[in-house]
């Protein structure tokens, strides 16, 4: 089941929360301390743990996810999403001849960009 903006924007805002967002980083720091230096991207990481060992409060603010389009609620309305049966071949105007692949729609060479 989603949250709804209010429901996420009070859990953003719920102390215990974040606290537990602070432990999860703190394992997750204590974790990549621990990795190999061969492991893809080890230094980044590392300098992030290091920065969670710091500042525990400061990466979970980083991880803990905002209130997406929070702002543009009010003018966009409620958002919905729907599965329909549109493809980039359909309804496509068979005029002039083009390359496309009929057995796979969704392959890149199927869309044109205008």
């Amino acid at each position: 089941m989603a949250l709804t903006y209010a429901e996420s924007a009070a859990l953003m805002g719920d102390a215990s929360f974040r606290d537990r967002v602070k432990v999860s980083c703190l394992h997750y720091a204590d974790y990549i301390s621990g990795e190999g230096a061969s492991v893809p991207a080890h230094n980044t990481r590392y300098k992030w743990a290091q920065a969670t060992f710091i500042n525990p409060d400061a990466a979970a603010g980083q991880v803990t996810p905002t209130v997406v389009m929070d702002a543009a609620v009010p003018w966009l309305g409620e958002v919905v999403g729907v599965w329909g049966d549109w493809t980039p071949l359909k309804d496509r105007n068979p005029l002039f001849p083009e390359p496309k692949d009929e057995d796979d729609p969704w392959q890149f060479l199927n869309f044109r960009v205008t």
